[in-house]
This record gives structure tokens, C-alpha cells and sequence, in this order.
């Protein structure tokens, strides 16, 4: 079946076609991959069952005219033709090479089934665009267009819609803050009329569910900083002042502009390239007034930002890097560094002090011009540029001292969790059971928080096979018979582990969660909050031991 396969794929090249789809591995992983080369089809792998239903749409989408070749099982033609059923694509453009499935394979897949349909929804989109031809009138599909989050509000989406193209399992939500039906604004059932397979549910409402667990792990994340408040680079002043993750999503493929690097013209869309563009590092890190840790991402992915532009405008298009100090601690991190001083980038030594658009020289109209200073070469600059890109600095969430409070976890100055010892116990909290993974516990880039979070996951497990939890034995405890119910030590204790006892008017102590830090021992006002085996009785016999032994020496 290979050389058949094979054979037909470098038929389809020959015949002019634009690609074969199939499979490839590549790092040690096997994807889909393009084949544009008949010398690579010898790297074309056959027997790994992948769906390539979504890959074949995306491309179809992003290009009707596209005429591509691809390898397929049955269960993605019959996703594809249901598809093109659905006016959702167009296969005029596609050849498909047959693999068959041994009934082995057929039973494991469930093969009698298009694999992108799970449960009801068929992924079709209907609820979400109006046919993309025009030749169907929807006037009841969903008309509410709020910002995109997931594309940092450059582009709109609708009130119901996928949530990210990678989302596991692809299917609509409905977002209920801004949905009309469920906001009871208007008896709006746009989706449910759209939807062919009836898998809107009208009528459903959320809910908590309350789970028992053994262990936690807490992998909040992190939120970018808001530039808004740093005046002097003008961010929401001028359209062309971009983020960070402004500018991964326009970057990116799926983004609004499908990848394509453009800025925004005076109607405010994204048509025009840049023919220069300023990179500005710690945008709120290392600075006393914001942030004094230092974000440990911005250096490299200022570098990728820096050869994408290369790569994507044109080598010739001036890129302006202005660090403090480059940062490149990883592995191959510096050799990237040097790749792109040899594409031509421009790093200047100086953080700028002013972007604005007061142009003074012929060649600054129409500009962003970055006013700064080289410190290696002592010289003020005016550098004119048509896009400005912030590195901003990587802060703690928002919420995160709510959380640290839930799960007893305490917190850095800078705002992120405390693990229990900065090197002995990089993973584990104060609370027995609850282990932090990546950035909640500070800055880190992707491959720190991998092994971050697989040595968390590791823990985690650990404890979970083992079945129970040791606790110390010096901890607290409060004696009912001289507790006065005052609870002075219930908003003392750092890790949430007395309650109240309604029923006997005492508190009482959760051993599993108490540290025996002595905070409600040394503030009770009657004396019944105590810590096991620091008893006066037992402290005082410590003493008479230590002094019998001296005395038994004769010093």
C-alpha cells in the first residue's frame, strides 16, 4: 500500500497540484505536513491514524482556489464530503488517495462515524456565520459581536462561538454575558434555528459541582501587564503600538490577519506593511515603580518577534531592538541571539523614554518615533518607525490572592505563590497536598514550565499512590474546656485551619491542615489555643534534663 500511495502522490505533484497532505515525523512526533517535494515522499509515514478533516478545511478556508492531494481513511472523507454538504467547503480542489482500514482498525475507531462528530454537534459552524457565499439568507443567526479575548480584541466574535481553533473538542459555547436569550434581553433563538443536529441546549444553566480530591495542583498562570497606565509610550493612543500578545495573534495563522504582518491604516483595519518597526523591552519589568523582577521571557520571543518580521515583511525592514541587557540563558538562546544581529536587527542599548508623533524632520511624518538613548554610544536617538511593539512584564494574577487564600498558599511580595523552600522544595506549598506548576510560582518560559509542571504532576501522583499524608506532630490545638468561643484565632490562622464549632461554641483545629506556626497560641486571650509538645510542663522538664547533664559533668 505504501508504494501505492507513494506513486500517487508524485503523480499529483507532476499534475500540477499544490501539495499532498500526509503524515510526517518531525521531532520525534508524528503531524500533518504539506509535501510540496517529490524527493521528501519517501518521509511520508502511512500507519498512524490521524484526522485530518480540520486540516484539509483549514486550508480550504484560507484558500478556495488551493488544489491539494491528500491521504486519506474513510472516516475523513466521509467528515469531508458532510462538510461540503453543509456549504461549509468546497472539495473541487481536492484528490484523494485511499487508505483502507484493517477491520482491526475499524472497530478501535468506531469507524462507522465522521470522526469530528462527539455527542450531538456536528461542528458544522452554522450557529456561528451566515452562509459564506450568500446563498442562504440566515437573519436569525446569532447578531451580537463582541471583542475576540482569545485574539486580544484586534477581531470580533460572536456570542456563541469556539472558544480557540486548537479547543478540545471543537465545538460552540455560548457565552452568557452577552448572549440576548439568556440575558432575558430578547426570546433570541438564532443558534437553536441554525442549528441542524438540535444540540442547543435553551434551557441549560451552570452549575457547581463540588469534587473530592487528594491532592491540587494549582496552575493559575499568569496575566500580562496592562501598559496603559506607562503614558510615555502611548499605547491605546496610537493604533500602531502593539503588545506582546498583541502581536503573537497577528503573527500567528489563525489570527485575525491569517498571519500576515500588518498595521492599521486611518479606518482603523489592518491593511498596510510596515516598512520599520520598534521592539521595546521590559515595558513594566525591572523598574521600581512597576515591577522589579525581571519577566525572563521577553528577551528571546523579542528576538522570534524580531526574524518573523524578517522573515515575513522582507530582510530589508528595519527592526529596532531596544534592551536594558540581553538575557539569553537557555539552550541555543544565544546562538539565536547572533542569528539575527547577522539578519541585520538593530539593538540599541537604551530604554526609550518617549514614543510620540510629533514629527520635527520631513522623514518623521506620518511616523512613531521612538525617542531614546544609546548608552554604549552616549548619543540621544529619534528613530521613526510605522509599528511599536511593548514586551511587557509578566505579573501575578489578578485574582490570585483569592486563591492563595482558598487553598492556603502564601504569596511573594511580587504577588506570585510561595513555595515551601526556594530549593529544596521548588514544587510543594505550606499546605501538605498542594503543589504549584509554572508561571502562578513565577516567571518562566515555556520549557521551565514543562519540567515545572511534570515534577508537580510527579509529586502529586506520588502522594496519591500512597494513600495517606504524615503530618507533623507539633501542632496546634485548642482545649474545649477553657475555649471561650471568642474566635480571635480563626481570623489569625494563615492556613485557614480552625473552624468554628457551633454546636459546643469552641474552636477546633484541622490537623491535616495546621502547621503549627503558634500564631493563635501567642494571641489567645484565655490561654486554650496551644501547641503539642511545647507545654510550659514539657519546655521547663527540656531545661532540668540540660541542667542535670551539665551538672553531671562538673562544668
Amino acid at each position: 500500500m505504501r508504494e501505492r500511495v507513494k506513486s500517487e502522490a508524485i503523480s499529483s505533484l507532476e499534475e500540477g497540484f499544490d501539495g499532498v497532505l500526509g503524515l510526517k515525523r518531525r521531532w520525534g512526533q508524528v503531524g500533518p505536513y504539506l509535501f510540496t517535494d517529490p524527493t521528501e515522499l519517501n518521509e511520508m509515514e502511512i500507519e498512524p491514524k490521524y484526522c485530518h478533516a480540520k486540516a484539509i478545511r483549514s486550508l480550504l478556508e484560507s484558500d478556495p482556489g488551493l488544489r491539494i492531494a491528500a491521504a486519506l481513511r474513510g472516516c475523513d472523507v466521509r467528515a469531508l464530503r458532510e462538510l461540503e454538504r453543509l456549504g461549509r467547503i468546497d472539495l473541487g480542489g481536492l484528490r484523494v488517495i485511499d487508505i483502507g482500514c484493517s477491520h482491526e482498525q475499524a472497530r478501535e475507531c468506531n469507524c462507522e462515524k465522521p470522526t469530528y462528530e462527539t455527542l450531538t454537534c456536528t461542528g458544522c459552524w452554522k450557529c456561528i456565520d451566515a452562509c459564506p457565499a450568500g446563498a442562504i439568507e440566515r437573519i436569525n443567526v446569532c447578531p451580537i459581536l463582541v471583542p475576540s479575548e482569545w485574539n486580544e480584541k484586534l477581531s470580533k466574535r460572536k456570542a456563541i462561538y469556539i472558544p480557540f481553533p486548537q479547543a478540545v473538542p471543537q465545538k460552540a459555547t455560548r457565552d452568557s454575558d452577552h448572549c440576548l436569550r439568556t440575558r432575558g434581553v430578547l426570546e433570541c433563538k438564532g443558534c437553536e434555528n441554525a442549528c441542524d443536529a438540535g444540540a442547543i441546549l435553551p434551557e441549560d444553566e451552570a452549575r457547581i459541582d463540588e469534587i473530592e480530591v487528594g491532592t491540587i495542583i494549582v496552575a493559575t498562570g499568569y496575566d500580562a501587564m496592562d501598559p496603559t497606565p506607562l503614558k510615555q509610550f502611548g499605547y491605546r493612543e496610537y493604533p500602531n503600538v502593539f503588545t506582546a500578545l498583541e502581536f503573537e495573534r497577528l503573527s500567528n495563522a489563525t489570527g485575525p490577519t491569517r498571519g500576515k504582518i500588518l498595521i492599521r491604516d486611518e479606518a482603523g483595519g489592518f491593511t498596510k506593511r510596515p516598512e520599520s518597526v520598534a521592539i521595546l523591552h521590559c515595558i513594566g519589568s525591572r523598574d521600581v515603580h512597576y515591577n522589579e523582577h525581571c519577566s525572563r521571557v521577553c528577551c528571546m520571543y523579542a528576538l522570534k518577534y524580531t526574524h518573523l518580521i524578517k522573515e515575513k515583511v522582507g530582510h530589508d525592514t528595519p527592526v529596532y531592538d531596544f534592551y536594558i541587557d540581553m538575557r539569553c540563558f537557555g539552550k541555543g538562546y544565544e546562538e539565536f541571539y547572533r542569528r539575527c544581529q547577522e539578519e541585520g536587527a538593530i539593538f540599541i542599548r537604551g530604554k526609550p523614554a518617549e514614543v510620540t508623533d510629533q514629527a520635527i524632520k520631513p522623514e518623521e511624518e506620518g511616523k512613531l518615533i521612538v525617542i531614546g538613548e544609546d548608552t554604549l554610544l552616549g548619543r540621544r536617538l529619534r528613530v521613526p518607525v510605522d509599528m511599536v511593539i511593548l514586551c511587557t512584564a509578566i505579573e501575578a494574577r489578578a485574582d490570585s490572592t483569592d486563591v492563595g487564600r482558598l487553598f492556603g498558599v502564601s504569596q511573594s511580595p511580587d504577588g506570585f505563590f510561595l513555595e515551601e523552600h526556594p530549593k529544596l522544595a521548588p514544587l510543594k506549598t505550606a499546605t501538605d497536598g498542594v503543589f504549584l506548576a509554572g508561571t502562578c510560582q513565577g516567571p518562566k518560559d515555556i520549557p521551565d514550565t514543562v519540567s515545572h509542571a511534570s515534577g508537580a504532576a510527579a509529586q502529586a501522583l506520588a502522594l496519591a499512590t500512597r494513600g495517606y499524608v504524615e503530618v507533623s506532630s507539633a501542632i496546634s490545638w485548642i482545649d474545649p474546656d477553657i475555649c471561650a468561643g471568642c474566635q480571635t484565632c480563626i481570623g489569625l490562622c494563615a492556613y485557614s485551619a480552625i473552624e468554628f464549632d457551633h454546636l459546643r461554641g469552641v474552636s477546633v483545629v484541622n490537623e491535616a491542615m495546621c502547621k503549627g506556626c503558634g500564631s493563635c497560641s501567642g494571641f489567645c486571650p484565655s490561654g486554650a489555643a496551644q501547641v503539642k509538645h511545647f507545654k510550659k510542663k514539657q519546655i521547663f522538664a527540656e531545661l532540668d534534663g540540660i541542667i542535670a547533664a551539665i551538672q553531671a559533668v562538673g562544668v
